[in-house]
């Protein structure tokens, strides 16, 4: 049972936290070079996100946002991928979307190691009191991308299994290292859209592999008619290699209008801890789109750790008593600190050091289960 003395307060900040979102944001955005030291390598990127004001260099709105990165399809760069910034990030949402390999000969590997150095630099951004950033960014993210950067997103959540809380794609390819092979490493609930029509990347060969091999909360949603290029804007390169192979919808806006009728509520749950029904009601009436699905997941309650915990930083002090078992991994996969037993009402516990920075906290009280992000100083 939930303490009533936390449970009134947090519906307030809460509700008052949905009224903040009620109108949308205008566009803020940055074109970024961040180093990854571990790599000798300088990583590019765009970044659009809400702000009050709008336009290049405007300062980000109050509050903290979720994160979407969001890859490129072959020879494409981020331009084309405006009509998706303009569906999430008005309505609260960080979108990065890394400019890098974007030639004739791409490293796919490198692409997705990409995508999570920017997921793990931009939580450190979130604590750089000298940042544009600081204090606006959630620690919850998502990965996703089209084409080639659908299947770097898939490598992507293979090689940080618990930095990102979904991953959205769009058309994704097979890659080189193998999507379909690091699709069985990815623990994150995948959402897969996909057009029936798709000519460049057919079903058969690119996404059913993969997701095939997922083996967690996966959603696949056909969008009939709907092609390859048809996800984005037009795009001189990406249209040319759809030329003997079009789609049959009737136009690019109907196949974004389908699109982000299941992205949306998809991100909203996975991201903001939206209840599931808005995505249940999506795919669930999906028709004419066809709908390929096996999760169990959606529907199920949402646990918070704040439920039971009061965190001062690694001090964390116990609102109820019960049965308690906590699990504190970091964003590569590695448990740091574990702890089980029996607590009291008010009991203190205080976390090693080695606990710090972005944790993924996996925890039972009394047999309710739950996992999310903490920052630990």
């Amino acid at each position: 049972m939930i303490n009533s003395k936390f449970y009134f307060p947090l519906l307030v900040i809460l509700g008052l936290a949905q009224l903040g979102m009620a109108q949308p944001f205008a566009l803020g955005n940055r074109s970024e070079t961040w180093q990854d030291a571990s790599r000798n390598r300088n990583v590019t990127f765009d970044i659009w996100y809400p702000s009050t004001s709008g336009g290049q260099g405007s300062a980000v709105a109050q509050g903290q946002f979720p994160v979407f990165i969001l890859s490129h399809g072959f020879l494409t760069g981020t331009g084309p991928y405006k009509n998706m910034v303009d569906s999430l990030v008005p309505l609260g949402y960080i979108m990065v979307l890394p400019s890098t390999e974007t030639g004739f000969l791409p490293s796919h590997e490198a692409l997705g190691r990409d995508m999570v150095f920017l997921g793990q630099r931009i939580q450190q951004e979130n604590q750089n009191s000298n940042s544009y950033l600081f204090g606006k960014v959630s620690a919850a993210m998502a990965a996703g991308g089209h084409s080639m950067g659908g299947g770097a997103t898939f490598l992507a959540a293979s090689y940080a299994p618990t930095l990102f809380a979904t991953t959205v794609t769009f058309a994704a390819a097979e890659t080189n290292p193998s999507a379909a092979g690091a699709a069985s490493q990815v623990a994150a609930p995948c959402l897969l859209m996909i057009g029936s029509a798709d000519g460049v990347t057919p079903l058969a060969t690119h996404q059913q592999p993969i997701y095939n091999n997922l083996s967690n909360c996966k959603v696949m949603v056909s969008i009939q008619g709907g092609g390859h290029c048809y996800f984005m804007n037009a795009d001189a390169a990406c249209d040319a290699g759809e030329l003997l192979t079009p789609p049959s919808i009737a136009n690019r806006a109907e196949q974004h209008r389908r699109t982000f009728r299941v992205v949306r509520p998809w991100l909203d749950h996975f991201l903001k801890g939206q209840p599931a029904a808005a995505v249940l009601q999506a795919i669930n009436n999906a028709s004419p789109d066809a709908l390929t699905q096996n999760c169990n997941y959606l529907g199920s309650e949402t646990i918070h750790l704040t439920q039971w915990v009061q965190q001062n930083g690694r001090r964390w002090t116990w609102n109820q008593g019960g049965l308690i078992h906590l699990e504190l991994f970091d964003l590569q996969g590695r448990l740091v600190f574990q702890k089980n037993g029996a607590v009291g009402e008010d009991e203190v516990w205080e976390l090693p050091s080695e606990a710090t920075g972005l944790m993924v906290a996996r925890f039972s009280v009394d047999g309710i289960v739950g996992s999310e992000k903490v920052w630990l100083p």
